[in-house]
């Protein structure tokens, strides 16, 4: 079997970007020759497929892989994964699957002092929804991460 390939050093060439990008994609190709080598050797049927995976960093690559039938044209039955992380026991490590969504809260404007009970506050409304998330990071697992990003709270203190 001979198998040749070229694995970038890094991610983000010149930035840097510490993820191990290097280290999943030299452990794949490794794990994928050594699972062929036992197929041939114990005489196993099947075939061992190789995936990289596109924009998998807040890009949804495994769905784009899937859209793109890649797992069901080949009849996958196992997929793994390797990530470098630092966690003593291997088995429990959590991947970092990325969700990304927009939401946009919609207010209905109202005199601050002469009928402030005629209005709908959107940043109030966007603002309790960060102190909830924010109040739930503390009963998820280590690794776990939720973030938020407010790109607009208002054109006016008082709007």
């Amino acid at each position: 079997m001979k198998c040749e390939a070229d694995i970038t050093p890094d991610a983000l060439t010149g930035i840097g970007h510490a993820c191990g990008h290097n280290l999943i994609a030299s452990a794949s190709l490794a794990a994928a020759l050594a699972a062929g080598a036992a197929m041939t050797k114990f005489s196993l049927p099947g075939k061992v497929i190789l995936f990289g995976t596109p924009a998998e960093e807040g890009g949804g690559g495994k769905i784009k892989l899937l859209d793109a039938g890649a797992y069901s044209d080949h009849n996958v039955d196992v997929n793994l994964i390797s990530h470098p992380g630092k966690v003593d026991d291997s088995v429990l490590v959590r991947t970092n699957a990325y969700t990304n969504f927009r939401v946009e809260y919609f207010g209905k404007e109202a005199h601050a002092a002469a009928a402030p009970w005629e209005g709908i506050n959107a940043l109030d409304a966007l603002i309790t929804a960060y102190n909830a998330l924010s109040v739930l990071r503390q009963q998820t697992m280590p690794g776990d991460i939720i973030q938020g990003h407010i790109t607009n709270g208002g054109s006016a203190p008082n709007m």
